[in-house]
């Protein structure tokens, strides 16, 4: 028998997700995320500069639920290029605290992307959502 989450409870199981700290990632190989996608199928950025942000458990926000698709946001996050050379990445993707468990993943829009050689630095808005009916 299949079971929904009504639409009130969708949010609720949301925070539930981001009720601990997890880890955000920019990933460098060429993929389209679908939902077979798997860890170890990224490629995690490595240029100098870079580093995983951990995203407190205590910051999203509810963007609330509209065609019973429930989203959440986490504030800005910011990736930075000291390499002394332009770097490419693809999207971004959200562990659990232990990057051993894949939450999230989503690819840029228009990627790839270049962040500036030296002192440049990405911004963007990570969302979390999930559907809660047919």
């Amino acid at each position: 028998m299949l079971a929904y989450f009504p639409d009130e409870g969708l949010i609720w199981m949301l925070q539930q997700v981001t009720a601990n700290n997890l880890k955000l990632h920019l990933f460098t190989n060429n993929i389209t995320p679908s939902d077979s996608t798997t860890l170890a199928g990224l490629t995690e950025a490595a240029w100098t500069g870079y580093a995983a942000i951990t995203l407190a458990s205590g910051s999203w926000v509810s963007l609330g639920v509209a065609s019973h698709i429930g989203t959440l946001a986490y504030p800005a996050c910011v990736f930075s290029n000291t390499s002394g050379a332009g770097v490419t990445t693809y999207g971004w993707y959200i562990t659990d605290n232990a990057v051993t468990k894949l939450v999230a993943v989503g690819l840029f829009d228009g990627a790839p992307i270049t962040i500036a050689a030296t002192t440049g630095t990405y911004s963007f808005v990570p969302t979390i959502g999930d559907l809660s009916q047919n």
